[in-house]
């Protein structure tokens, strides 16, 4: 079996997204590269029979898996918040751990090849930075509004101090990343969430914010990150645009480098997206992979 894997995740509401996110790993002719994996948050019976025909490993995740404290009433996807930066424990015996969000799918297997060389290279994560040219925050007004965003989650999370410090660090996204089973990210993610939950910082943030912190309070830690291109983990507020030629996602500024990874993160999760061609025209393209597979690669949904 493959020294890499995979992992998505998901519970039964967010399950046909998942679905996506798999299938454009299993299209890939580079499949037999990477192990698949599943972690159920509470997927149905004909859900995980299709997993079970579909993924190398799947495990289930339950909530005395963990030894936090967290409200009753708890929703079953903030599963992940926890299971997350437990990939390792739940599926030993790999040498590299590459996460993919449910909401995110992969369009060209470089990006998976580029996370998996990161993770290799110093034995560390490789992660792709919210802040660079293709965010449209920094052009159209947007920038003041994003570092409230910013210094309101460093305060909940620690403090005015801690916001003070890291509010301008581009926010490091765990929707899309590879990670070392030898990385120092691992324990140092694991204690940063347990400082959070005990200062009661427990929501969907509560993982994102912590890898954060765990990469710029160590610089150690952050000695083993190697930070990816845009095109690795392709947000909203990146927003692509679309090749006729190719029929494919690209990045809007030359070289127009085509999408690796596209990322719905977010409330909305389109079928299709207004986009604007390499030419200037604006089409309707599809966002959701299932649509994509079927109007360009021709393959049955």
């Amino acid at each position: 079996m493959s020294k890499t894997l995979l992992v998505v995740a998901a519970e039964a509401n967010y399950f046909p997204l998942a679905q996506d996110a798999l299938q454009s790993v299993l299209d890939k002719p580079e499949r037999s590269q990477i192990a698949l994996g599943f972690l159920d948050l509470g997927c149905n019976q004909p859900q995980r029979e299709w997993l079970q025909s579909h993924v190398d490993r799947l495990e289930t995740v339950d909530w005395g898996d963990f030894t936090v404290s967290y409200p009753d009433d708890t929703p079953n996807y903030l599963k992940i918040v926890l299971a997350r930066p437990c990939v390792p424990q739940y599926f030993p015996g790999f040498e590299v751990y590459l996460w993919l969000d449910a909401d995110a799918w992969v369009q060209k297997w470089e990006a998976i090849a580029l996370l998996r060389t990161g993770a290799q290279k110093h034995k560390g994560l490789a992660i792709v930075p919210e802040i660079h040219r293709h965010a449209s925050f920094l052009y159209d007004g947007r920038w003041p509004q994003f570092l409230g965003w910013m210094q309101r989650l460093y305060l909940d999370a620690g403090g005015a101090d801690l916001a003070q410090q890291f509010c301008t660090y581009p926010m490091l996204n765990v929707g899309v990343f590879a990670a070392h089973v030898a990385s120092p990210h691992w324990a140092a993610w694991q204690q940063q969430m347990e400082a959070l939950i005990v200062n009661s910082f427990f929501n969907i943030m509560t993982d994102q914010m912590a890898m954060n912190l765990a990469v710029y309070q160590n610089p150690e830690v952050f000695a083993h990150t190697e930070l990816l291109p845009a095109w690795c983990n392709t947000l909203p507020t990146a927003p692509a645009i679309w090749d006729e030629t190719a029929q494919q996602w690209v990045e809007r500024y030359l070289p127009n480098h085509p999408i690796g990874i596209l990322h719905l993160a977010g409330k909305d999760k389109p079928e299709s997206l207004r986009a604007t061609t390499l030419t200037g025209t604006t089409v309707t393209a599809p966002a959701r992979y299932r649509h994509y597979r079927a109007a360009i690669l021709g393959l049955p949904t």
